[in-house]
């Protein structure tokens, strides 16, 4: 039985490798890993921050919704590959991450979630693995940006995870295109729309209540420690954000 895999590198050139079985595929490719991150392990510069602005760190949540986005050029290094899920398996047939690899491992996602979207584009009903993997490669292409948006069933309701991947460390939160403001608790108050953060699934009005676990919630963070927290990380930016839905169809505002 011979198995495709579709690996993307770089600037999203897409390499198609047949092998014998599925385990050979993994076997033979050393450089897709599994996801494999111990939440508990949390930098003492992590603490320092959080200490900083007048805050603690807080347990890892599980969001049901959760994204990925970062910049690529010639030095990105990242990969993913799609399958389609079971036939027998209840629930939504969109296709399921695989593998993936380099700074998409730095984020939220893992192995089973759904593809939602890729670069603002719903996954519909029509989309199997390959048709979705050609998205991926045509929206990088096109943009050179990629934003995978996935579903976790599992997942803590109304919770939402967006990570994103500064492209220089000393990127502030405002280039990054990201305003806040108190309104009742911490909230989004303006994301600029042709900006990292715009290319994310944040949306304005969104309640703010960590980045990489330090809790911000409520009044614990004033704006402008939020702001300060996001200047100061070098490379990877978890925003955890509640979001309210409406009343009567339950879905999301």
């Amino acid at each position: 039985k011979l198995s495709t895999l579709y690996l993307f590198q770089g600037t999203g050139t897409c390499t198609h490798i047949k092998m014998a079985t599925e385990t050979a595929v993994y076997a033979s490719i050393d450089h897709i890993p599994a996801r494999v991150q111990d939440d508990d392990e949390v930098s003492v510069a992590t603490t320092a921050l959080a200490s900083e602005a007048g805050t603690t760190l807080g347990a890892p949540r599980d969001a049901f919704l959760r994204s990925v986005t970062f910049l690529i050029d010639e030095n990105t290094e990242w990969g993913v590959t799609l399958v389609d899920p079971p036939p027998k398996k209840k629930g939504s047939r969109k296709p399921i991450i695989e593998t993936m690899s380099g700074v998409i491992c730095e984020s939220k996602l893992q192995i089973g979630d759904r593809i939602k979207s890729v670069n603002g584009r719903k996954i519909g009903f029509s989309y199997n693995a390959s048709r979705a993997m050609q998205l991926i490669e045509t929206s990088v292409k096109r943009d050179g940006r990629l934003c995978l948006e996935v579903g976790n069933e599992d997942g803590e309701d109304i919770l939402v995870q967006a990570t994103l991947i500064k492209p220089r460390p000393e990127m502030t939160c405002e280039e990054m295109g990201l305003k806040t403001w108190l309104w009742g608790s911490l909230c989004i108050h303006k994301i600029e729309k042709d900006s990292l953060f715009g290319s994310s699934v944040l949306k304005e009005a969104d309640e703010l209540l960590s980045v990489n676990d330090i809790e911000c919630w409520g009044t614990k963070v004033q704006p402008e420690a939020f702001h300060h927290i996001i200047d100061q990380l070098p490379r990877d930016v978890t925003v955890s954000v509640r979001r309210g839905k409406q009343r009567w169809t339950g879905k999301f505002g």
